[in-house]
């Protein structure tokens, strides 16, 4: 059995859980949590992303733009700085991701390399 195979189950019976409890009122405030906290959960999974795509079972772009995203989201919440104002960082980093691509290839992108980032 692969352990990646039971990771998102058991995420899903987790997060169940959390939903039963606060139902029952034995919880913590969920509601508040995934309100002001849902960014956090963006740059969780882009770090997951990434992590898997240095090991050639994720997307490194795709890790890269949820990341961004998630932080530009958590600025908003945590220091009042607009999405509307800070938007263009993903254009920025979509473009990196272009260059990277254009530069060291696509392969180099989907985690199919060995030995790191050289060429």
């Amino acid at each position: 059995m692969r352990r990646g195979a039971i990771v998102g189950p058991v995420i899903v019976i987790g997060i169940g859980v959390l939903f039963l409890l606060n139902n029952l009122g034995l919880g913590f405030p969920l509601h508040e949590l995934l309100h002001n906290g849902w960014p956090f959960i963006l740059i969780l999974v882009g770090i997951l992303q990434l992590l898997g795509g240095f090991a050639g079972r994720g997307s490194l772009p795709a890790g890269l733009i949820l990341v961004t995203v998630g932080a530009l989201f958590a600025f908003e919440r945590m220091l009042g700085v607009s999405f509307r104002y800070t938007w263009p960082v993903l254009l920025i980093v979509v473009g990196g991701i272009g260059l990277m691509r254009a530069v060291l290839g696509p392969a180099y992108l989907a985690g199919r390399f060995r030995g790191g980032w050289t060429r």
